[in-house]
């Protein structure tokens, strides 16, 4: 079947009139559309991207006194020592130096003391004495007329005491001679029992008031001696001072000094003192109990600035730095506790603390990192020492950290 030419022709004329038309009207409708599409969608400006939160650092601590606990025990020289006296209570604030109980041995080495220090007195006054250097005439005729007085003294007590010796030795023997003339009488039954019991008694009686006075004759005599061969050496003394009696008497100052000072120390060694100004804590020997050899007697903690220690893995360690803030949360409180790390520890060890997180390895090795307490968080966890924290550190970025 043959197509008609003519027919043909027609048809590619409609068509490539279409073709025209269309690569004519398609830049007008390119800017219809674009126009169109601006009034539809306004241009929006590409807001900023925002700045990353500062990193983080997460780890478990507990609260803690300035230094941790101080367990308060006494001097190491006294082994197995009891508690005579506790001068304190638990929360009690003491100061340095303040005694906290007193040991066993501070009555006695208290009167060794007191001993020593007369002994040093008495001491130095020999040695005054004898750097006087010579003694004046009027010194030496005031010892010799001491010496005087004395054997004179002597003299005379001697002689009434000897005086009244006779005197009651002759009633001695009348009293004697009486009770055997009484005991003849007894015998041949002229006298009663008791008559010759009252002759028995005035005898014994007269016996032993001649004992009594014959001794006080012996002590006078003794005494009295005693004291004149006393200010006799005084006086040699005054007469003569020699360079050897300063030395003997300088080396018994030093002596007695030296006592003295060995005194004072062992009776330091009975107070128990505090080292720092702090907090009693805890009480763990009672006045009268022996103390304990693991637990002392006492814990002592610096209550007035109370920390954190903290122990951050060893991975985040590099990016610590003494003075950057912390935040600690624990469960006695609500509000959170703010901090300033302060001293990071150089050695690594494993963890002490846990939690209930099976996630966390037991094994893990930290670093113990101390956080200091604002002031007034720290007066509100006076009384929650070894309490467990949570504590967040706020760590510089990662490009800025750097090996410590």
């Amino acid at each position: 079947m043959q197509l008609n030419p003519l027919v043909i022709s027609r048809k590619y004329k409609w068509t490539l009139a279409l073709i025209v038309l269309a690569l004519l009207a398609w830049p007008i409708y390119s800017q219809v559309i674009s126009r169109s599409s601006k009034l539809q969608k306004p241009e929006v400006e590409t807001p900023e991207t925002p700045a990353a939160p500062a990193p983080t650092i997460a780890a478990l601590g507990r609260i803690i006194p300035k230094d941790g606990v101080i367990s308060i025990s006494g001097a190491g020289q006294l082994a197995d020592v009891r508690v005579i006296e506790l001068k304190v209570q638990a929360g009690d604030d003491v100061t340095q130096g303040q005694v906290l109980a007193l040991l066993d041995p501070f009555y006695s080495q208290q009167a060794r003391l007191t001993r020593a220090q007369k002994r040093m007195a008495v001491a130095q006054s020999q040695l005054e004495q004898t750097l006087a250097g010579d003694a004046k005439l009027g010194d030496l005729a005031a010892q010799e007329a001491q010496i005087a007085n004395l054997e004179a003294q002597v003299r005379t007590e001697v002689t009434e005491k000897q005086a009244l010796i006779n005197r009651m030795q002759a009633e001695l023997v009348n009293a004697e001679s009486s009770y055997q003339r009484f005991q003849t009488l007894y015998n041949d039954g002229a006298i009663s029992i008791a008559d010759l019991e009252d002759k028995q008694e005035e005898f014994e009686i007269a016996q032993a008031q001649l004992n009594e006075v014959e001794a006080q004759l012996e002590n006078i005599q003794s005494t009295l001696a005693q004291q004149i061969r006393r200010e006799s050496a005084t006086l040699d003394k005054l007469a003569e001072v020699r360079p050897v009696d300063v030395a003997v008497a300088q080396a018994e100052l030093e002596e007695a000094t030296a006592a003295v000072a060995e005194a004072e120390a062992n009776l330091e060694l009975a107070r128990v003192r505090a080292p720092v100004a702090g907090r009693v804590l805890k009480i763990h020997t009672q006045a009268g109990e022996r103390v304990k050899f693991d637990d002392g007697i006492l814990d002592l903690g610096q209550t007035q600035a109370m920390y954190v220690l903290a122990e951050v893995y060893e991975t985040d360690i590099a990016r610590l730095r003494p003075g950057q803030a912390a935040t600690v949360k624990i469960s006695a409180l609500v509000e959170f506790l703010q901090g300033t790390v302060e001293q990071i520890s150089p050695q690594i060890d494993q963890r002490e603390i846990f939690n209930n997180d099976p996630a966390l390895g037991i094994d893990a090795r930290v670093f113990e990192v101390k956080i200091r307490l604002a002031p007034s968080d720290s007066q509100k966890v006076e009384q929650f020492i070894h309490m467990e924290a949570d504590v967040t550190i706020q760590s510089p970025p990662e490009s800025s950290s750097s090996s410590i």
